[in-house]
């Protein structure tokens, strides 16, 4: 039937009725949906865990769909294959947790459901690359030259101020352990070991080595005072931060079996930032 040919009489006795078989009419058309998907990371190091989070949602609204079945698939070549099914949850989200082994394309299928169309979200793209080789092992510090002297290129001013309050608070969890996603108080990652120390000076960074890398200002080497964070890099990427101690030294969480430390700092392929 047309729709456009359902009379709604308002002013007669049959308007009720009418307007009843006109509801059942529109019961029988199928309502488009909308599916999303969305991911924590699009770049992650091999071996990493991901969390994608998907929903489906209908009318002008956006009302979401509640406990009905979706699936989240991966790209194959030019067709897709399914990866685990859930049912979406009370609150209308469904969450996957993937470690993928190499770059792969994810996207979330609703079958759909009367009166309810089936849809599917766009893809998102996990690139996923090898990480760079690991710290070397632990050395141990060594001191300080006299202060405004230099050594290999390091500036050896002493902390002072609030730098020297900062590299206090990270020495302060040396011997504590590594364990990736962690930060404190008892077990650090790298960035979550920056992130605590800083956040008891005012500093709110993010959980995230690289996106650190975009708080405060460059510093050149030899300008770079204890308390700046010091970023490692490979291809432009930072894949580890510590807190910088003076005279080329560090104090950072460095690696799954270690402990936070404070250690010589071993390759020119780093960057400095000063956040306070």
């Amino acid at each position: 039937m047309n729709l456009s040919t359902v009379v709604v009489p308002v002013n007669r006795a049959v308007g009720l009725y009418d307007v009843a078989n006109r509801e059942a009419i529109l019961a029988t058309v199928p309502r488009e949906t909308s599916s999303v998907l969305t991911v924590s990371r699009h770049k992650i190091y091999t071996g990493r865990t991901v969390k994608l989070t998907g929903k489906v949602t209908y009318g002008a609204n956006a009302t979401l769909v509640r406990g009905q079945t979706v699936t989240l698939q991966s790209k194959d070549g030019s067709s897709w294959k399914t990866v685990t099914t859930k049912t979406l949850s009370p609150d209308g989200t469904v969450t996957f947790a993937v470690k993928p082994n190499r770059t792969t394309t994810y996207r979330l299928a609703y079958q759909g459901a009367a009166p309810l169309a089936a849809s599917v979200s766009s893809g998102q793209t996990i690139t996923v690359t090898a990480p760079p080789p690991p710290p070397p092992p632990v050395a141990t510090s060594a001191s300080s030259g006299s202060a405004g002297s230099s050594s290999g290129g390091w500036s050896t001013v002493p902390a002072t101020g609030t730098g020297a309050d900062i590299v206090a608070a990270a020495a302060g969890h040396i011997g504590k352990p590594y364990s990736y996603g962690a930060a404190g108080p008892n077990a650090f990652d790298c960035s979550g070991l920056t992130q605590y120390v800083f956040k008891q000076f005012g500093i709110s960074l993010p959980h995230n080595a690289h996106a650190q890398l975009s708080y405060g200002r460059a510093v050149s080497k030899a300008e770079a005072r204890p308390g700046d964070l010091v970023f490692f890099l490979s291809g432009g990427h930072a894949y580890h931060v510590g807190i910088y101690a003076g005279n080329g030294y560090m104090i950072d969480a460095p690696n799954s079996g270690s402990v936070v430390s404070k250690r010589q700092i071993w390759t020119s392929s780093v960057t400095f930032r000063r956040v306070i």
